[in-house]
């Protein structure tokens, strides 16, 4: 199992370091704007009573502090590059793990190892699992130290909370993604249907933000419960994040273990 397990995270290791490399220097150019951003903060503030609203809401703008630093990054980094970077990630891990493995023929390689089912199965998922501790943690608990590269004031208690909002919604969007790996065999469909729904929980947050007589489709997005600002400002996650994040990721993953394992597959 372990075997099995450190030969995808070798296989896997180049896109893992570029993401994260990705996800720091992201990093590093919001902070290197950050100083000339708090000397038009006046200004720009007074821009964003322009805006509606609704506007603001539905991109995560509402509370948007320009002289404030995690005020700053949750809208820039946080509320879109960075979920668009951890999806990429572990939406093309997921689709290279398993339904790769069937599209390619090597599938009957493993399957033909002294290992159980089950044992393949977790050994892919949690190589995924450490390529995803690995590129939280190297995206947003490094803001801390280049702060202090480029003298910009930080609240270090919010990168902490951040970091948990993080990993929950990086599990749930993992542990989904490698459930569509086990139910296709081609890794094309795999990225359809993750992204895709992905996709569609994104739309489904701007236009409930945007119009009040569908306000409740927020609820069925993942986007409504992953909510930077509060993390990082407020140092507060939202009770139902816990409950749907670690909900679908635990029932993702039994669902796609028991799937595996009892999925006709030729060999």
């Amino acid at each position: 199992m372990f075997a099995i397990f450190w030969r995808t995270v070798r296989d896997r290791k180049i896109s893992l370091i570029i993401y994260s490399i990705l996800g720091i220097l992201l990093l590093a150019m919001y902070l290197s704007f950050f100083p000339a951003i708090q000397e038009q903060a006046q200004s720009l503030q007074e821009l964003m009573k322009s805006y509606p609203e609704s506007f603001l809401k539905a991109f995560g703008m509402e509370d948007m502090i320009f002289n404030n630093l995690e005020s700053y990054l949750s809208t820039e980094q946080f509320s879109f590059m960075w979920p668009l970077l951890m999806i990429l990630l572990l939406v093309s891990f997921s689709g290279s793990a398993i339904a790769r493995e069937i599209e390619r023929g090597t599938a009957e390689i493993l399957l033909a190892l002294p290992v159980s089912r089950l044992k393949i199965f977790f050994a892919k998922y949690f190589a995924g699992f450490f390529n995803l501790i690995v590129f939280v943690l190297a995206s947003i608990p490094s803001t801390i130290l280049l702060a202090k590269l480029y003298g910009v004031e930080y609240k270090s208690e919010g990168y902490i909370i951040m970091s948990l909002l993080g990993f929950m919604f990086a599990l749930a969007t993992y542990s989904f993604s490698m459930l569509m790996s086990v139910l296709f065999s081609e890794k094309g469909k795999v990225y359809f249907a993750s992204a895709g729904l992905i996709v569609i929980m994104y739309v489904l947050n701007i236009i409930s933000s945007l119009k009040d007589s569908v306000s409740d489709l927020k609820y069925f997005s993942f986007f409504y419960y992953f909510n930077a600002g509060d993390a990082l400002v407020r140092n507060h996650i939202d009770h139902f994040a816990y409950w749907i994040f670690l909900g679908v990721a635990v029932l993702s993953t039994v669902l796609a273990a028991v799937w595996f394992s009892r999925r006709d597959i030729a060999v």
